[in-house]
């Protein structure tokens, strides 16, 4: 684990990983930009962000065709850590991809304690 962090960190630093925050998501999906979901799909029935497309890691490879070239690629999964390998494999096919940080689990946990924070505002999660 250790070593995964240290070489994530070192891609960040060295500009070779793109990344937006997990608050940039709400906009995304306000856009309509692309934002693929890479969780299993049993994950993604459980909950998942509204707007997004669900394409399992394991299945990158066959729908990768799905993925519009032209556009930025937005990626996320349940923690970070398939969505890093997916960002980081997308860019050596030249797309312009970026992992959303914090990712659903993450964005999840926000959304529970913000709804009693902030009444107006709109949630992503669907369930």
């Amino acid at each position: 684990v250790v070593n995964k962090i240290g070489y994530i960190a070192s891609n960040l630093l060295e500009g070779q990983f793109n990344q937006v925050p997990f608050y940039d998501a709400y906009q995304l999906l306000k856009e309509k930009k692309q934002v693929i979901d890479v969780r299993e799909i049993s994950e993604y029935k459980a909950g998942h962000f509204a707007g997004t497309v669900n394409i399992p890691m394991g299945e990158l490879r066959q729908r990768m065709s799905e993925i519009d070239k032209s556009k930025p690629v937005y990626v996320h999964c349940r923690t970070g850590e398939r969505s890093y390998n997916v960002t980081m494999m997308l860019k050596s096919h030249g797309f312009d991809v970026y992992n959303i940080a914090g990712s659903y689990e993450f964005i999840k946990v926000y959304e529970e304690v913000s709804q009693h924070i902030d009444k107006n505002r709109e949630n992503i999660l669907v369930m």
